[in-house]
């Protein structure tokens, strides 16, 4: 009777441990498997064309196509090169190349969902992420949201990043011209235009952009159910202003200098605010370097899935201080290195570039900064006045960061850091926000990502 009992127990147990060994089994089978064709997905219960080709034994690469129909072809050139050593996927985001179209709100996070069931389905391990365009945008967010997932980072060129009033010019390519009932932008002046359609639709319909996207009647009403349209608005009123700082996988990013489509700041400012980042400019290649360029552009982007690869980085210059450099009443001039004062006078496109700077003065000028530190710990850093000023990827340290006057001023990753006051407003000032952190006393406050209007005596 006992051996009777015993047996009883006993085989419950076994039975019990044999189904969890090959449950074990199944989970742990990460044996890839070459795939291509449509499959279902979650999130708009529609089909989406996913493909999996390559090496199975090799490392998995995960690439993302940007706002184009020919979607994940896009990539045909650079995967012909890496099948022998890599395991390489692609999809086709819903509502482009060969997955459904269809009324959708196709945004970034809704993209994100889908390319997660998908390496949740077919990948099952970690893999090396690599985004272009608005396929950048979406694998910055990826990589922020599953952090698990991503061995490391490429973003190509990437798109929407700034927040959309920084654009102008850029936004044409993404169907925005195409607001129903916004016909005042003739054809020749899209390009040059585009981004005062977000301002005018806003102004016109009295309704948050967003709800453009989220409401099925007005994305069919107003942005006539195009994919493209649709698309395009998703992705720049996403607001990526807190996801760069989050992202935790080494990070290389890739721009073609002549891009004309997604502007270069953009990559200096990501470079700025992701905490393990490397920025490689191809010289003479624009916004799809793996068409134009596509050997070079295979060497960065395998040089992209070492996590200890380094791309140069940008340096201040030579070690020489000047005291006082000033620039009154030049055209087309560039700064850089290390600089007392620089004191620009009724200058017009003016570029100060990788530079460290004790203190700033802009009066009745135009000027760019990209990469440059200010540093007055007891003052003003920046001192502005009836100027249009572009800052990217920067700091400005002092008691008040900016002092400025009947100004226009763009920010954008450029970190504000005045232990009194970020900005003084001493008359009415325009400022366009994108990704700008801002602290005080050394502690982060916010980070800033908007048009804002300081009036007269207002501080930030």
């Amino acid at each position: 009777m006992f051996r009777t009992f015993l047996a009883g127990l006993l085989i419950p147990v076994l039975v019990f441990v044999m189904h969890l060994a090959q449950a074990t089994a199944r989970a742990n089978n990460t044996t890839l498997q070459p795939f291509k064709g449509l499959v279902s997905e979650p999130v708009f219960n529609e089909k989406v064309y996913f493909q999996m080709r390559g090496n199975p034994a090799g490392p998995v690469i995960l690439l993302v196509h940007g706002l184009d129909d020919n979607a994940s072809k896009i990539w045909q050139q650079t995967v012909a090169g890496l099948v022998d050593d890599y395991f390489v996927a692609s999809l086709d985001l819903p509502g482009f190349g060969q997955s459904s179209k269809s009324n959708q709100a196709y945004t970034p996070e809704n993209y994100v969902r889908i390319i997660r069931y998908l390496s949740r389905t077919y990948i099952r391990q970690p893999f090396h992420l690599a985004g272009h365009s608005m396929g950048g945008a979406i694998s910055l967010r990826y990589a922020a949201t599953h952090p698990e997932d991503v061995q490391t980072l490429t973003l190509v060129d990437a798109a929407g990043i700034l927040h959309r009033f920084a654009y102008t010019k850029y936004l044409a390519p993404m169907g925005l011209e195409h607001f129903s009932g916004i016909d005042y932008i003739n054809s020749n002046a899209v390009s040059s235009l585009a981004g005062l359609v977000l301002h005018k639709a806003e102004d016109m319909m009295q309704v948050d952009l967003r709800q453009l996207v989220q409401i099925p009647l007005l994305r069919a009403k107003v942005l006539r159910g195009n994919p493209l349209t649709i698309a395009g608005l998703g992705l720049v009123v996403d607001d990526f202003s807190n996801i760069p700082q989050t992202v935790e996988a080494p990070t290389r990013i890739i721009w073609g200098r002549e891009d004309k489509l997604a502007p270069l700041r953009t990559g200096h400012v990501l470079n700025t605010l992701i905490p393990d980042s490397s920025l490689h400019i191809i010289p003479h290649a624009g916004h799809t370097p793996m068409s134009s360029h596509p050997s070079e552009f295979r060497s960065l982007l395998t040089m992209s899935f070492q996590p200890d690869a380094q791309f140069k980085a940008a340096e201040f210059g030579p070690a020489k201080i000047h005291n006082k450099v000033s620039c009154n009443g030049q055209n087309n001039s560039q700064f850089s290195g290390r600089i007392k004062n620089l004191i620009i006078s009724n200058c017009k496109n003016i570029l100060v570039k990788d530079a460290s700077i004790g203190r700033l003065v802009i009066d009745n000028s135009r000027v760019q900064l990209e990469n440059v530190t200010v540093t007055a710990p007891d003052g003003t850093a920046v001192e502005i006045a009836e100027s249009n000023v572009m800052f990217t990827a920067g700091r400005l340290n002092g008691r008040i960061a900016i002092a400025v006057q009947n100004s226009r001023l763009d920010i954008a990753g450029t970190t504000l850091a005045g232990t009194e006051t970020a900005i003084s407003a001493q008359s009415v000032t325009d400022i366009i926000f994108s990704l700008t952190p801002v602290q005080g006393n050394q502690q982060q406050r916010a980070v800033l990502h908007g048009r804002k209007k300081l009036l007269a005596g207002e501080k930030l």
